[in-house]
Order: structure tokens, then sequence, then C-alpha cells
């Protein structure tokens, strides 16, 4: 899934220099003063720039245009899905590590919502994966797309936690069939259920899931397929994350949602732990930035 194209690392350190010597300056003096709260619409070479890296500490909600649509008003009840698609060894892109304690520790962030959960390790699904610790309802079915969208009307928090690629400016994510063959998740699959996710909240765990360019009308990518499909918020990162930061800012973000916070408020407040995980990418195929101080910083709220 590598692309050519793509930017490098270093051309996307080069994007970020002169957006915080010659943009965020420039957004702070018009405003009189550091924002408390901003909604930011990027555009062209500063989509893959993490707001966190311009404004820390700053809550931001991302937007594909200032003129956003009307809400729809859907009140869904308390209650938390988890897609964990772990591709196991011998697939494609390297397996979860110690999975069933990640699930453990994501299910217990979402206490005391009621947590289902979709989970497979290869083509093991179900009652067949080790099971986690705590009351949690395990659904019989993999994480597919189609499992997912028969059971996403009964939760008003979706995370989703696989491998992820990106073609540069946009980002996929793949989940699992039955099969335990990988299927991506895209906007093919969402766009023709387009009130599907209306009134939830969305979190993927997935390398470049929050890039949503591509598209001048709205975001593209597997965020853009999210929100069109109904989603009022979606939290992603705009690069490669080792996966056990990508669990932690699952926890985190989760334990926050609970309480009644935004998750975008919950992002400004994420403080990066002391040393870095360990384990592999959630992304599939080669990324050096994986390794880069920035991958925590990265994850990104839109809004839609």
């Amino acid at each position: 899934f590598a692309n050519p194209a793509a930017p490098s690392d270093e051309e996307l350190s080069a994007r970020e220099a002169w957006a915080r010597r010659g943009l965020a300056p420039v957004v702070e003096r018009l405003l009189a003063r550091r924002p408390a709260r901003l909604l930011w619409c990027p555009k062209g070479p500063i989509e893959t720039v993490p707001p966190s890296r311009l404004w820390p500490g700053v809550e931001v909600q991302l937007v594909s245009s200032p003129a956003l649509p009307a809400p729809r008003r859907v009140v869904r009840r308390r209650s938390t899905l988890i897609v964990y698609a772990d591709p196991g060894p011998g697939q494609p892109g390297q397996f979860l590590p110690d999975s069933p304690r990640a699930l453990t520790r994501l299910a217990g962030a979402a206490a005391p919502a009621a947590t289902q959960v979709l989970a497979a390790m290869g083509a093991a699904y179900g009652s067949a994966v080790p099971q986690p610790e705590g009351h949690i309802s395990w659904v019989q079915a993999p994480p597919s797309p189609r499992s997912l969208l028969e059971r996403q009307e009964e939760h008003d928090l979706i995370v989703l936690v696989g491998h992820g690629f990106s073609d540069g400016r946009s980002g996929e994510m793949l989940l699992l069939e039955r099969d335990g063959e990988h299927v991506a998740l895209d906007g093919d699959v969402l766009l023709h259920r387009p009130n599907a996710l209306a009134g939830a909240s969305v979190v993927l765990l997935s390398c470049f899931g929050g890039r949503g360019g591509g598209l001048m009308h709205r975001p593209g990518g597997i965020v853009g397929a999210c929100l069109m499909a109904g989603a009022r918020e979606v939290v992603a990162p705009l690069y490669a994350v080792a996966f056990g930061d990508a669990v932690e800012v699952g926890v985190a973000l989760l334990r926050r949602f609970v309480r009644g916070d935004r998750l975008s408020q919950a992002l400004a407040d994420l403080q990066p732990p002391a040393a870095p995980a360990d384990g592999p990418s959630v992304a599939l195929g080669p990324s050096t930035i994986a390794d880069d101080p920035r991958r925590l910083g990265s994850f990104v709220c839109w809004v839609g």
C-alpha cells in the first residue's frame, strides 16, 4: 500500500516548521490572544500538520468547511462498542501484541457504561479469542464492516482498533472477515448508509486514520466516510502510532468520554507518556514516522 507520491518525513517536518513559524503566530495576532478553543479548517500542505504542534493545550476541532451543516439530533444510549481486528501471526501487517490485556484495558476504561466487543485474532473470533476480564458482552461475530453496521446503532461511542494505511493524503482502515482475511472499512462501505453513524462518536485507533485530504467539499478517507455517515465527531491519528501508544490514547479518551467530556477537550489535555510504548505500529506497510515523537500529538478530532 506504499505510495511513492506520499510526502517524505523531511517534507512533513518542513511543513510543520513553516506552519509553526509563519501561520500560528498570525492567527494568534488576529485573535489578540491565545485561543482556548479553535475550529480549524486545514487545506493543502497543512492537512498533515497536527494542530497540537501549533497550539499545544488548545482544544481544536477540524472541519472541512467553515459552513457546518445542521447537526442531526439523534440521541443514543450510553454504551460502547469496541471493534478489535488483530490480523494474527502470518497475515499482512504485524499482529497486535497482548490483545487480551489491551481489550481488558479499553473495556475497563469504558465502565460503568455497557460495553460490547467485536474481536478477532486472525480467523479466531468471538469465544475463540481469549476473553478479557470484566463484565463485557462478547459478540459471536467477526469484526467486519457488516458486523459493525449491524450493531453500531446500540452505542454512542464506537472504538475501532486495527491496522491502517494511507495514500499520503487520506487514510483507510482494515477490519477482518470470518475467515481472517483483511477487508477495508472505507467510504464505499459507509456511504451506502448515509445515516448509519448519526449521533455517534468514533475513535479510530488506526494509523493515518485522521488524514482526510484529497477532497475540497468534505474530508476524504475513513474519517470523511464516518462523518458523511452522520458521526458527530471522529478522533484518529494523522501519522503511524505504536500499538501501546494507541491503546493509551484510547483508554484516556474512554475515561473522559464516560465522564461527559468532549473528545476534543480530552485530546487537548492528553499528556504523552514518559517513555514511548513498545511494540509494532498499527500501520500496514513501511513507516519511519512511527518512531517520531509527534505520534501521540498527531491525534486529531474531526467534527461535521
